[in-house]
């Protein structure tokens, strides 16, 4: 990855980078529809100019080596990056929160559960600076729907807590992207559970006992592709991946 002032960065079309522009919009409302309920429910868009990031890989080739002596050092058939304000995007989406307080035999109850959706789109790119795995990357690889449903009771000192967390599915086509014509590997969605359990005594320390991720749920396994084989010994690629390393 070179910085945009050096000559190899500007062979292949480098330019000064200029600052992302955005115009944010919202609107929001909360509601109390019975004692101890509140709802509060939270609408945004963000237009986002001038979005920085990395330029799609340039493979060297012998003629490019022979045109600009600077990318010796990468060799033929190396790969050149850079930053550049290379797409505009769009996101919208809402948040949604529902808290409910309450008691039952002298013990307080809350519960809660949030849902979050958030979709990205790109609305324009510099032809040939930003590749199509990019723009899928960009639209797809962090989850549209994340939700988060908490329960907790407290009495005498003693509190206990459960969460449940849900994420859907998503794509990763530039680390894991499939051959053309073929559709890139999805992701499921996924629940994760987690629990813990306090007692604070001598009212200034606190015991706490639990577990994240409590039932061990773990993302769905990488899938062969025509570029990267899974080994049947490891069941993972050559670097010893099983599992994605992003997304969710």
């Amino acid at each position: 990855t070179y910085p945009v002032n050096t000559a190899v960065a500007q062979y292949y079309g480098a330019t000064t980078l200029t600052p992302e522009e955005s115009v944010n919009y919202g609107l929001g409302f909360i509601l109390e529809p019975a004692r101890g309920l509140t709802i509060t429910v939270d609408g945004y868009q963000i237009d986002l100019n001038d979005r920085i990031g990395l330029t799609q890989p340039f493979i060297v080739s012998v003629a490019d080596l022979a045109a600009q002596p600077a990318l010796l050092p990468v060799g033929v058939g190396g790969q050149v990056q850079y930053f550049t304000n290379g797409f505009d995007t769009r996101t919208r989406g809402v948040d949604v929160v529902g808290t409910w307080r309450t008691t039952f035999d002298e013990a307080d109850l809350n519960f809660s559960l949030a849902y979050n959706y958030n979709e990205t789109k790109i609305t324009k790119t510099t032809p040939g600076l930003i590749s199509a795995a990019q723009i899928i990357d960009a639209e797809h690889l962090a989850p549209k729907h994340r939700a988060v449903f908490n329960a907790g009771w407290k009495l005498d000192g003693f509190a206990l807590n459960i969460r449940e967390n849900f994420y859907s599915s998503w794509t990763s086509a530039q680390d894991y992207g499939q051959t053309a014509g073929v559709p890139n590997q999805v992701f499921g969605s996924k629940f994760t559970t987690d629990i813990d359990f306090s007692y604070t005594f001598a009212d200034k320390y606190t015991l706490t006992v639990g577990a994240q991720n409590l039932t061990d749920e773990r993302p769905d396994r990488l899938a062969p592709t025509a570029t990267i084989p899974i080994y049947p010994v490891t069941g993972g690629t050559a670097d010893g991946q099983v599992y994605p390393r992003n997304g969710g």
